[in-house]
């Protein structure tokens, strides 16, 4: 069957994608506010803006979701989070479809998070769940060139170096215990994240790959995110990817913050842990291969 991409060439449907946020937005009533069809997950399936995953959609009300979605909406779908209380998260993800393929039964689609959205209502629950929502940015607007921003800059050098750090420790790890082979179809209705996936790309390729894929959804040269210059845009990816191997209610604390100076923060703590957790690992791997703290057999 034929894959449908954001990326292939103008004319194919994958081309009316690009538009998603903008047509949705289009519909905003004089609050800012509009309607939106969703997906529910659980707290544990949440992606964080920049993220992507892989749905395998069969049920009837999830396959009106996606016709619709790519119809009137240019894509776009929402998605509610539930916890483990059966609460609904009031903040969620907005995703957008950037691939699709008809299956015998069903269709598979990747969907990326691009940005947040807060649940106002819940409007109806036929044919699947719709929902009253308006966008959720950092409150906050990091002027360009400023101390809070040069701040910012400072910690986003502590976590790519902390990333660099896990990479070379989770790589120490992999040569013992192969990371399993992430499979292209998920086996039912969601594909859950393999964590360990986070440390064998460099994060700052990770974010200038997410920063490419979330403006082709933007119209013009406009900031996403309500963000007022460039550098502030990949503070905020980063923020957010920096998250992306961290327990569930901490990736939740980072979808519902509105500072990015407090979630980079966060981030950096996120993996000052990962990084005492692999290194840990690492020293008694290494015991058990009989060598000493340079990696050599003793």
């Amino acid at each position: 069957s034929l894959a449908h991409k954001k990326s292939r060439s103008p004319g194919s449907v994958s081309s009316s994608l690009r538009m998603g946020q903008a047509e949705w937005r289009e519909t905003f009533d004089p609050y800012g506010q509009g309607r939106l069809g969703c997906m529910p997950f659980p707290i544990e399936d949440m992606i964080l803006p920049g993220e992507t995953k892989k749905l395998h959609l069969y049920e009837a009300r999830f396959l009106a979701l996606f016709e619709e979605a790519l119809k009137l909406h240019g894509g776009g779908v929402g998605s509610l989070l539930f916890l483990e209380t059966g609460e609904l998260a009031q903040v969620s993800p907005l995703l957008q479809i950037e691939e699709w393929r008809r299956l015998d039964v069903g269709v598979f689609v990747v969907v990326k998070s691009v940005g947040r959205v807060r649940i106002e209502a819940i409007t109806g629950m036929e044919p699947y769940i719709s929902v009253i929502a308006k966008d959720y940015h950092d409150q906050r607007i990091v002027p360009a060139h400023s101390d809070e921003q040069a701040n910012n800059n400072a910690i986003v050098e502590d976590i790519l170096k902390l990333h660099s750090d896990c990479m070379y420790l989770a790589g120490k790890l992999t040569q013992t215990s192969p990371l399993p082979e992430d499979s292209s179809m998920p086996l039912w209705g969601h594909q859950r994240s393999v964590n360990e996936n986070f440390f064998l790309v460099d994060l700052k390729l990770q974010v200038e790959m997410g920063l490419r894929q979330i403006k082709e959804n933007q119209t013009g040269t406009e900031m996403f995110w309500n963000c007022s210059n460039a550098e502030e845009e990949e503070n905020q990816l980063i923020s957010f990817s920096a998250m992306s191997s961290s327990p569930p209610e901490v990736r939740l604390w980072a979808l519902e913050q509105t500072n990015t100076n407090l979630r980079l923060k966060g981030a950096r703590g996120a993996l000052e842990e990962q990084k005492k957790l692999l290194a840990a690992k690492a020293a008694l791997c290494s015991l058990s291969r009989g060598e000493d703290s340079t990696g050599k057999e003793s």
